[in-house]
């Protein structure tokens, strides 16, 4: 036919070529098809895995904790012991050992129990506090309705971490000046004395913190949360009243 547009023959490179670009673009289509079934569970899988990450993160800090007071116990446990065992050394010298000639004297046992108590309250303070055995008054908040006792314990908890970081500033303040003061008798910075504010404080935070996360993670009520001997008396107290009127 006249005006009719002739294709010009197509030789092996061109074949080639053409052949080429249908594989790339037939490979371009599965991969976008592969995209759009796969992205959305990458996308599902990414947002439950950092989920479980954070709760994950939070467990370890408690188990952390957890391992730190068993150390802090067993030098609370330690330092009481010590302490024991000193005032017992010095009621010796000075009624038993005087009466039987036994002339002299160690001035440092009440120095060293005396400190060695200061830092077991301070040390012990923060056990006491991951295990929430306080002494607390829990009348307001069990006589209120629950949800207004949450947050009550819940503002408990927050001004208590805040008291605590008070005495953790106070304390640096107070090493600062023991620096420049010894013991009278055993001669040391007073400083180490003064240590135990910011330390006990510094512990003592952490563990609260361990108890609320512990809260938030397994999804308990912050109204359960209390001094356990104190709750365990009120029962012991309400069940002797009940065998007295039977």
């Amino acid at each position: 036919m006249l005006g009719a547009h002739r294709r010009k023959p197509v030789g092996p490179v061109g074949r080639l070529l053409g052949l080429l670009r249908s594989l790339v673009f037939a490979l371009g289509q599965k991969v976008q098809v592969k995209q759009r079934n796969v992205l959305p569970a990458v996308r599902k899988r990414s947002i439950q895995s950092t989920h479980l990450f954070s709760e994950h993160h939070v467990r370890a800090f408690i188990r952390l904790v957890d391992i730190l007071n068993k150390g802090l116990s067993i030098f609370c446990g330690l330092a009481l012991a010590a302490m024991t065992a000193l005032i017992f050394l010095q009621i010796l010298v000075r009624l038993v050992f005087a009466k039987l000639q036994f002339q002299f004297s160690v001035p440092w046992t009440e120095e060293l129990s005396r400190y060695l108590m200061i830092w077991a309250v301070f040390v012990g303070a923060a056990v006491i506090a991951r295990r929430a055995d306080a002494l607390a008054v829990e009348a307001l908040v069990l006589a209120v309705p629950a949800a207004l006792g949450r947050v009550i314990k819940f503002s408990a908890h927050f001004l208590a971490l805040v008291f605590y970081g008070c005495v953790f500033m106070l304390g640096l303040d107070w090493m600062d000046f023991g620096l420049s003061e010894d013991a009278p008798v055993l001669g040391i910075h007073m400083a180490w004395i003064y240590a135990s504010l910011p330390v006990g404080a510094a512990l003592t935070i952490v563990n609260a913190l361990a108890l609320l996360a512990e809260v938030w993670v397994d999804k308990k009520d912050i109204l359960d949360v209390v001094d356990h001997e104190a709750e365990d008396a009120v029962q012991e107290m309400n069940l002797a009243l009940a065998q007295q009127k039977v």
